[in-house]
């Protein structure tokens, strides 16, 4: 924090509490706006189909020291599979299990999706599979990332089999 910010914090806080307000400040620290300027960055890089540069901005983020939140390694998965890089986004998936970052319904989505772009049915269902086994639920997006992964590959039983396992799902 800024010299003037950590001093007019109190200053603030105590004004609040004299008028019998809440006070609730939000003040980032230097690691936090890095991860969110670098998750902004890795978002553009997918827009541009630049997975190389995606590679280059979490280098530079373990060269600081600094872990990718959930929010930095979905970005990352994205970005990767819109530059249909569906290993890399896979990789990256196993990467947050390992660094004990627990990966979300929208990660594992866009892991799923990056396999349904290269038609990859066995690997989007097989990543659906590893969402269910963390406890999570798939939802609309998952389902019909694996249905189309499944018509691509003219795999139209397996695509048949979800769309009825997500009519009981509901």
């Amino acid at each position: 924090t800024s010299f003037r910010m950590a001093h007019s914090l109190p200053l603030t806080a105590a004004a609040g509490a004299r008028a019998g307000k809440s006070t609730r400040f939000v003040v980032q620290s230097d690691d936090e706006r890095v991860l969110r300027r670098t998750t902004s960055l890795i978002s553009d890089c997918g827009r541009r189909r630049a997975w190389q540069e995606v590679l280059h901005l979490v280098d530079e983020l373990a060269e600081k020291g600094l872990l990718p939140n959930v929010i930095t390694y979905g970005a990352a998965i994205n970005a990767y599979g819109k530059c249909k890089q569906w290993q890399r986004a896979l990789t990256t998936l196993a990467e947050m299990r390992q660094q004990d970052v627990q990966p979300n319904v929208i990660g594992f989505n866009a892991a799923i999706s990056a396999c349904e772009a290269d038609g990859m049915w066995e690997t989007a269902l097989s990543t659906m599979n590893d969402m269910r086994q963390s406890e999570l639920q798939a939802d609309v997006v998952t389902y019909s990332a694996v249905i189309c992964a499944c018509e691509k590959s003219r795999k139209w039983e397996q695509a048949l089999a979800i769309l009825a396992e997500m009519k009981q799902s509901k």
